[in-house]
């Protein structure tokens, strides 16, 4: 079955129960709503990995997207390693996975000054071995090649799961 969040590693690990469920439970859907038939019918797009805290551009909610973004956990992993991109028509999907030892929080779109959709994503990555965080800055064109900036901090900052982009105006 597909499980749901009492059956994820993060719930598992707060109740004191180190472990990682069989296969990945957390997967990007897609929901087609047909309002004259009163029905909805869901598909998953990709059950290889853990996907999750997809985000999109703000210029883009409720309307068709361009992409989306998330972290991906590859079976085995309880923390993610990688970045996923879902195109929101063609369902194409790419990833950039970073180092051993690097661990991703959310990615944030980071949207331009009146509300235009941007074309940088950003994502706090730690760094276990350095024990130092930094934020790695990816361009949406050119997703799979990985970061074209990375603003390295000289502390680590813990693990979050929320960001939010607002540019200066």
């Amino acid at each position: 079955g597909l499980g749901n969040a009492d059956d994820s590693a993060f719930f598992g690990i707060m109740r004191g129960e180190p472990g990682l469920p069989d296969d990945p439970i957390n997967y990007p859907r897609r929901y087609r709503v047909d309002l004259r038939a009163g029905k909805v019918e869901e598909s998953v797009i990709d059950s290889s990995a853990n996907y999750e805290l997809p985000v999109v551009s703000a210029a883009e909610r409720a309307l068709p997207h361009t992409h989306a973004y998330m972290i991906q956990a590859d079976r085995g992993e309880v923390f993610a390693r990688s970045l996923g991109q879902l195109h929101g028509q063609t369902l194409e999907r790419r990833s950039y996975g970073f180092d051993e030892g690097e661990y991703v929080s959310e990615p944030v779109m980071l949207d331009h000054v009146g509300g235009e959709r941007g074309r940088w994503i950003a994502s706090q990555i730690y760094n276990a071995a350095e024990r130092a965080s930094y934020f790695a800055i990816l361009d949406d064109e050119n997703f799979s090649a990985g970061p074209v900036a990375r603003i390295k901090l000289r502390h680590h900052v813990p693990l979050s799961f929320h960001g939010h982009w607002s540019p200066l105006v």
